[in-house]
């Protein structure tokens, strides 16, 4: 049998760690099974249950969480905005076809008879707000 020599520590005077881990389905717990390497408030802790240590790598999950939560959000919100423009133009472009076919149908009668001013002056609005509609602009 050998003897504990100068600077080493026997089994039974190494201090384990205060932790508290699951031990069964049941939800019981039993105190850690590894030796302490710090002790923090006076209280023996591994690297895994030491309180500082789980605050650092809570912080780093907490980062990267939110880090991948902002990245979702602005995909979301490009997704959005371009689902948005998409449905601005389809309301556009029925704008604009209906101000080009009223134009088309005026502009023939007013080749004839350029006293139909008002008329004129009509669908240069319509074809205006159907413009201002196309670029997202308000009429």
């Amino acid at each position: 049998m050998q003897g504990v020599g100068a600077g080493q520590e026997s089994m039974a005077t190494k201090e384990r760690c205060s932790g508290r881990v699951r031990s069964d389905a049941w939800g019981r717990t039993t105190q850690c099974a590894r030796n302490a390497v710090l002790t923090e408030d006076g209280e023996p802790y591994c690297r895994q249950h030491a309180p500082s240590l789980i605050a650092q790598r809570r912080a780093r999950s907490d980062a990267a969480w939110a880090a991948k939560m902002d990245a979702d959000s602005a995909a979301w919100a490009e997704r959005e905005r371009r689902r948005q423009s998409d449905a601005r133009k389809l309301v556009a472009y029925d704008a604009l076809l209906a101000a080009c076919e009223a134009a088309r149908t005026y502009l023939a009668v007013w080749q004839a008879n350029p006293a139909w001013q008002a008329e004129a002056d009509a669908v240069f609005a319509q074809l205006e707000a159907a413009i201002a509609l196309a670029r997202g602009e308000t009429p």
